[in-house]
């Protein structure tokens, strides 16, 4: 068994006023930053998303399981950029607040009307998986604050995939 403590995971602050890969869009802090909860507590604040990410999970034989979790704050009014894989699947639970789930080759996001005519309107419980190389995003366009707990996992399957659940 591996216990990963919140001092193991890392955290990113992305602040949507600013453009990708401009300075301080997009920071990220080790789990045991001193000040992390301060550093959070100004972000939510500021209505900025955060990140805290589940990631290099060693296995038993000390290889890297496949897999990362990302829990996500998506702060109101925010779309988070558009996107598409092509080496991971990407599976997403609604655990509180309502998000749109879209695929969209051409919009950009401050569509926020197409969005909600065009997207799907997912509430806590809902679980959309994105399909591999489509365009989509996730977008809160509610006053408060959504959460969502992602997986991240390696596209390539294994041979056959079985319930292995024992008593």
């Amino acid at each position: 068994m591996h216990i990963l403590r919140k001092e193991a995971l890392e955290v990113a602050v992305i602040d949507p006023k600013k453009k990708v890969g401009e300075e301080g869009q997009y920071v990220r802090y080790r789990g045991d930053h001193p000040g992390l909860e301060k550093v959070l507590a100004e972000a939510r604040a500021n209505n900025q998303e955060i990140r805290r990410y589940v990631e290099n999970i060693a296995a038993r034989d000390g290889g890297i399981v496949p897999l990362k979790y990302v829990l996500t704050e998506v702060p109101p009014m925010h779309v988070q950029p558009f996107h598409s894989h092509t080496n991971v699947d990407e599976i997403n639970l609604v655990s509180s607040g309502e998000i749109y789930f879209i695929e969209s080759d051409t919009l950009s996001e401050d569509a926020f009307d197409q969005i909600r005519a065009q997207g799907k309107l997912l509430r806590p419980g809902d679980v959309v998986v994105s399909e591999s190389e489509k365009r989509h995003t996730v977008a809160n366009l509610s006053n408060a604050y959504a959460y969502l707990i992602g997986t991240i996992s390696a596209k390539d399957s294994v041979p056959e995939f079985r319930p292995d659940w024992k008593r």
